[in-house]
């Protein structure tokens, strides 16, 4: 915002050099991006090898946190032209006990109690500790979809209790984690599953066409 009015600031002395003769006052709307992950942690705790159909759900503030990525950049719901979900991504925070493990597993999305649509899966991580960045996940457009359904309904909504509910399901079969669990050697670790999310919106600036009609 600084450099832009800096801009303007030369500007308006170029036309003062040149005796404001043939100067315009514009307004020109400047379209501006801006990406940011919104994050939901899971925690995990196997001891059998017979983990089929365990899940984690997990009824996050989804839309508390696009409202704090708005207020971070000055902005309001007003100002966003368009939001999306780019990708999903994986990072372990603590964990996992014991291992190495390879584990694979799927994530799918529900809002407002509907079906559970699948929208990320991925293959074969090797884990030992925490992860320092978020690894990126193969996405599903069904699921994506979805979520980008209920980001239109969040941006229309009038106040937050009118926002839709997003509930994430961390779903794990037997044959996930390898090796398997054990009480001895249990499966233990937190995590978590993140959005990659695109906003546009836009900001009008008044500026001076110092060529008008050229």
């Amino acid at each position: 915002m600084k450099k832009a009015l800096l801009l303007l600031g030369a500007a308006a002395l170029v036309c003062l050099l040149l005796t404001l003769s043939g100067c315009i006052l514009e307004t020109t709307t400047v379209t501006i991006v801006v990406t940011d992950y919104v994050c939901t942690g899971f925690t995990e705790d196997h001891d059998s090898e017979n983990y089929m159909d365990e899940s984690e759900t997990i009824d996050d503030s989804f839309f508390l946190d696009l409202d704090t990525l708005l207020q971070e950049n000055d902005l309001t719901k007003d100002d966003v032209v368009s939001a999306e979900v780019l990708g999903a991504f994986y990072q372990v925070t603590s964990g996992p006990s014991f291992g190495p493990w390879d584990v694979s597993g799927s994530i799918y999305v529900s809002v407002d109690g509907g079906p559970h649509v699948l929208v990320a899966t991925y293959q074969i991580i090797n884990l030992s500790g925490p992860m320092t960045d978020p690894v990126r996940i193969d996405t599903y457009e069904g699921g994506l979809d979805v979520l980008n359904a209920a980001i239109d309904q969040y941006l229309s909504a009038d106040n937050p209790a009118m926002y839709p509910e997003i509930t994430f399901y961390a779903d794990r079969e037997t044959g996930d984690i390898d090796p398997s669990p054990t009480p001895a050697e249990p499966f233990q670790m937190t995590w978590n599953g993140c959005l990659s999310m695109r906003v546009d919106f836009t900001e009008q600036y008044d500026v001076y066409d110092m060529f008008p009609g050229s």
